[in-house]
């Protein structure tokens, strides 16, 4: 990645007193097992109402993605499971 598009990132780093920066920071000390939006919640004691619009703009910012695993809830539903975008993680 270029040192340009480093600094563009650590710019848009989440403010360690948002929602944004404790749903990324969850992810990112789950390291490479990721989280599911139910293991998130659980975790942070947040609605899916709060965490999913924080974490959707996570995903747009790019510091996570995808990791294309998925784990069963509770319910027994297949749910993605999130993982940190490897240059946020030294950014942080």
């Amino acid at each position: 990645m270029r040192a340009t598009s480093i600094q563009a990132l650590a710019k848009a780093l989440p403010n360690r007193d948002s929602n944004r920066y404790k749903i990324f920071q969850q992810i990112a000390d789950s390291g490479n097992h990721g989280s599911t939006d139910a293991e998130l919640q659980a975790a942070l004691n947040m609605s899916g109402d709060t965490l999913r619009p924080a974490r959707l703009s996570l995903i747009k910012d790019g510091f996570i993605y995808d990791s294309g695993k998925t784990r069963q809830n509770a319910k027994g539903n297949d749910c993605t499971v999130w993982i940190v975008t490897t240059v946020e993680m030294s950014l942080f």
